[in-house]
């Protein structure tokens, strides 16, 4: 296939354990930039949060940023194709936690929450407060892993935001070589030419990918790259 585009996801994928990048990663997804080919993050981060990696591997274009639920720009400062949430079903959610006490994480630009996380070890409760959202309030939720649940608006997904920065770049999906590893990555690895699972990713993940690479503290996105022709 030709690859015009790499799309990443950050945690358990392009990240170590330690969150880092190794440097085979980077050498090889600098060689990929070298001969034309654009790289995306897409993470359940917010801008801020993966902005560190983004400056480490020298891109240009946005970011696909809480899991699809806007793309930020870096360069230019700017927030592109944000999908808010509701607020009278914010005010819902908050109220929902507080009777469970329950403190998640809302991630806002400007007046808008973009996407609300909530982290906990008891998955009973992350699975009611998907319940919650998804059938009451027809909210999308995802799942970053399996301690932590990310609601966003309804529509808000990786592959999407994915897919619309790819027609934006006039760059066709099977032309997109994708890497992610769990559950939140499935619909992006899925619609692309080339949707790579990592070794230590979810079941969902490595079902909805074309193939299945080493662990993510190896140097497995690198060798893939380079058996792909994008040499060091």
């Amino acid at each position: 296939m030709i690859c015009r585009l790499i799309a990443l996801d950050l945690d358990g994928t392009l990240l170590n354990s330690k969150k880092m990048i190794s440097p085979a990663s980077v050498s090889a997804l600098q060689s990929a930039q070298q001969v034309g080919v654009k790289i995306i993050l897409a993470t359940g981060r917010s801008h801020s949060e993966a902005l560190p990696y983004y400056q480490q591997l020298q891109l240009t274009g946005p970011m696909i940023c809480c899991n699809g639920s806007y793309l930020y720009h870096p360069r230019q400062r700017q927030i592109l194709r944000p999908l808010p949430l509701d607020i009278h079903k914010v005010e819902r959610l908050r109220r929902w936690f507080s009777q469970q006490a329950l403190q998640p994480h809302f991630y806002t630009y400007d007046d808008f929450v973009l996407q609300i996380s909530l982290v906990h070890r008891k998955a009973s409760l992350l699975r009611q407060a998907e319940e919650f959202a998804r059938q009451e309030l027809s909210l999308a939720c995802s799942w970053s892993w399996h301690h932590q649940l990310d609601i966003t608006q309804a529509g808000c997904e990786k592959g999407k935001s994915l897919a619309w920065y790819a027609q934006q770049q006039n760059i066709a999906l099977d032309e997109i070589i994708a890497f992610g590893d769990n559950d939140n990555d499935a619909g992006m690895l899925q619609m692309v030419g080339k949707g790579i699972a990592m070794g230590n990713g979810s079941f969902l993940a490595k079902a909805s990918s074309n193939c299945v690479i080493g662990h993510n503290n190896t140097d497995a996105i690198a060798d893939f790259l380079y058996a792909q022709g994008f040499s060091s």
